[in-house]
C-alpha cells in the first residue's frame, strides 16, 4: 500500500472508532493487519496498535466491586494511537515512507536462513545453546573456528549478498 491508501485507511478507521460500538479486537486486527502487512510485525507502528489492552477500572457495585474494561477510556487512547499514527505518516516523505520497513525482522530473517541453508540441524542447535549460556562474542569466535571455514565464509556471503543488509 501506498503512503495516501494508508493515511486514508487509518483517517477512515478515526472516523469509525465509536465508544457505543468500539470493540478492541476488531479496532487492533483492522488497523494491525494493515500496519503488520505493511511494516512487519516488529515495527514500532505496529506495537503500538498490537499493544493497545483495554484500560481497567473500578465498578460501581457496592457488595462486590471489582475491574471492569473503561471502553470509553480505550476507544480514546485508540483514537490517540490513530492520530499519532497519521501524524508520524504525514512527516514523512513518500521516499522516506517506502523505505520504512521492518528490517530488524528481515535481517533475521537472512542470518537464519543463511544458517539453515549452510549448517546441520545439531550445529545450529549447539551454536544456539552456546550463546544462551555464554553471552560472550569472543567465546563464540572459538566455537565458530570448530565449523569448517568454507562453511562460515558461505554463511557470511550469503547474508551480506542480502540486498536489505545495505539499506541505511
Amino acid at each position: 500500500m501506498n503512503k495516501t491508501a494508508i493515511l486514508e485507511f487509518l483517517q477512515s478507521q478515526l472516523t469509525n472508532i465509536k465508544v457505543e460500538t468500539f470493540d478492541l479486537d476488531i479496532f487492533k486486527s483492522s488497523v494491525g493487519n494493515i500496519l503488520k502487512l505493511n511494516f512487519g510485525d516488529q515495527s514500532y507502528y505496529y506495537k503500538q496498535v498490537a499493544g493497545l489492552q483495554y484500560l481497567q477500572k473500578n465498578s460501581l457495585e457496592e457488595l462486590y466491586p471489582k475491574k471492569i474494561n473503561d471502553v470509553e477510556a480505550t476507544a480514546g487512547k485508540a483514537v490517540q494511537i490513530v492520530n499519532g499514527l497519521i501524524q508520524q505518516f504525514e512527516l514523512l516523505d513518500d521516499k522516506s515512507f517506502k523505505s520504512v520497513k521492518n528490517l530488524k525482522a528481515d535481517t533475521v530473517t537472512t542470518i537464519k536462513q543463511a544458517m539453515q541453508n549452510h549448517l546441520t540441524g545439531s550445529q545450529i542447535g549447539h551454536l544456539k545453546n552456546y550463546v544462551a549460556e555464554h553471552k560472550d562474542a569472543q567465546l563464540l569466535v572459538e566455537q565458530l573456528r570448530q565449523l569448517d571455514s568454507e562453511t562460515v565464509l558461505r554463511i557470511l556471503s550469503e547474508i551480506l549478498s542480502d540486498k536489505d543488509i545495505w539499506i541505511d
